[in-house]
Order: structure tokens, then sequence, then C-alpha cells
């Protein structure tokens, strides 16, 4: 009987110490998304550019494209052609993340303020899409 008690009050306490534990990852994953969408709508605001993140590992590919031989001249231009089309279309994509996620974040005192974000990161979108095939 005692043997029962003591492997039950074991289980429980590994039970609440992997609870902790996970609930301590997942707010540290959840945090740096936070942080990262914040950070990337303060750079698109400041800057009106696409994030580096978004377009780094496609421009990567680009510069790979570019140095690697035995590839036909044409079929090399397509495949940066295709990259970087793949690379705007992303960053499209990414800043439509970003509005439909502050369009509901409860991070702002305000409308006006969440207003104002929302129809700076509308205009840099608007920017982009004129570059976009």
């Amino acid at each position: 009987m005692l043997l029962v008690l003591i492997s039950f009050i074991a289980f429980i306490a590994l039970f609440v110490l992997g609870l902790r534990w996970g609930v301590v990852i997942i707010g540290k994953v959840l945090g740096r998304v936070v942080y990262d969408r914040h950070r990337n709508a303060e750079y698109i605001i400041n800057t009106g550019q696409v994030p580096d993140q978004w377009t780094g590992p496609f421009y990567k590919k680009i510069d790979e494209a570019r140095k690697k031989e035995g590839v036909d001249e044409a079929e090399r231009e397509r495949r940066i052609a295709s990259l970087d089309r793949k690379a705007r279309r992303n960053s499209i994509k990414r800043i439509d993340d970003l509005l439909r996620y502050f369009s509901r974040a409860p991070v702002f005192a305000d409308d006006h303020s969440r207003r104002v974000l929302m129809e700076q990161l509308e205009a840099a979108k608007a920017q982009w899409l004129k570059y976009v095939n």
C-alpha cells in the first residue's frame, strides 16, 4: 500500500513538473513569435522595406543559382526570375499575416493607434504590390 501511495505521489509530481515545463516552453515560443511580429512591423514602418529575414532565404538561393556552373544561361535566368517572384509573393503573404494579426491583437491602447499602424502597413503593402508580378 505504501509503495502504491509513493508511486502515485511521484507520478503526480512528475506530471506537474512536466506541465510546468511545457507551459514555460510554450510561453517562450509564443513570446518570440509576438516579438518578431512587432519587430518586423516596426522595421517596415521605419524603412518601408521588406525585412531581410523574409527574403533572405530566397536571395541566398538566387546567389547560389548565379554561382552554379554547368547550367544553361536561359535556365539560370528562369530559375532566378522564379525565385524572385516567390520572394515577392512571400513578402506580400507575410505582410498580410501581420495585418491580420494587428487587426485583432490586444496590444493597442486605443483604436486610433491600431488604425495608424494598419494604415502604415497597408501603405507599405501598396508600394510592394507595384513590384509583384
